[in-house]
């Protein structure tokens, strides 16, 4: 679901930008086939759509592996825009299918690079593909995923987060996704950070705590999220944050569907009594 969620955006970028001026031919069986980046900085809005079409096609139907290249060159241009589409592109590539996302870890060193670019889109892009990666993101990427958690702008900290969530938790990782879930002014960063802990399946006195913190927030997907990362902790580290989720299933000014999922919460830590 996280992934879902988090590849709708690359998928935007995909649909909004285009790529560089230059074309490449393939070999594919017997037959050579043009793949249309000149296209793709077409004069016109349509033109540069059908072009990016035609690549997500492309690699849908033959995979990543043949376009790759044009696509890491394109992630160098000067043009921030072209830049952009290029990990974009990359990004939805491997949205499409297990083969491509595979095919993409060849890229990680580009990709990585490319988490420092100065333009913020390409920055929340380029996380968006790495996350994506298969079978995992590689470790060299954390300490840049790491480094993005403190970007200005909160989607490329979320994206930052969806990278890091697919690693293996080190104690640098979770610490430096604990400290924005205590510190981020963001809710969808501190949502996410929720989610991200949930899935490492940390459970310490840190994280509790956060826990207990975030339950207060204002927003309700930040008080959803704590929630769901209760519902999956050890009962003993779920009972220390049970108190704040019987304040959300009793508050009559609570979200209906928090008080709901609260007292599911409840129910599957708290023994109703036996009648007599």
């Amino acid at each position: 679901m996280i992934l879902r969620r988090m590849t709708v955006s690359a998928l935007l970028l995909v649909g909004l930008y285009s790529f560089p001026n230059e074309s490449h031919s393939v070999a594919h069986g017997q037959q050579t086939v043009e793949v249309p980046f000149e296209k793709l900085r077409g004069p016109n809005q349509e033109m540069r759509d059908a072009a990016v079409n035609k690549l997500i096609e492309d690699a849908s139907e033959h995979g990543l592996g043949r376009i790759l290249p044009g696509l890491l060159s394109a992630l160098k241009e000067p043009d921030a825009d072209v830049r952009l589409r290029a990990a974009g592109i990359l990004a939805a590539a491997a949205y499409l299918n297990e083969v491509n996302a595979r095919a993409l870890s060849q890229a990680g060193p580009d990709l990585t690079e490319a988490l420092g670019d100065k333009d913020p889109r390409v920055r929340e892009a380029s996380a968006h593909a790495i996350a994506l990666m298969m079978p995992k993101p590689p470790e060299a990427a954390a300490p840049a995923l790491i480094e993005l958690l403190k970007d200005s702008e909160p989607t490329a900290r979320k994206a930052a987060l969806e990278g890091l969530g697919r690693m293996t938790p080190t104690p640098t990782i979770l610490s430096a996704v604990l400290q924005r879930l205590e510190k981020d002014d963001s809710t969808t960063v501190k949502g996410q950070a929720i989610a991200v802990l949930g899935q490492f399946g940390a459970s310490d006195s840190a994280f509790v705590q956060a826990l207990k913190s975030a339950s207060h927030d204002s927003d309700p997907f930040v008080r959803q999220e704590v929630l769901h990362a209760v519902s999956n902790l050890p009962k003993e580290a779920a009972s220390k944050v049970i108190p704040e989720v019987q304040t959300m299933a009793h508050n009559p000014h609570e979200d209906p569907a928090i008080r709901g999922y609260a007292a599911e919460v409840l129910a599957k830590f708290i023994a109703r009594p036996e009648s007599k």
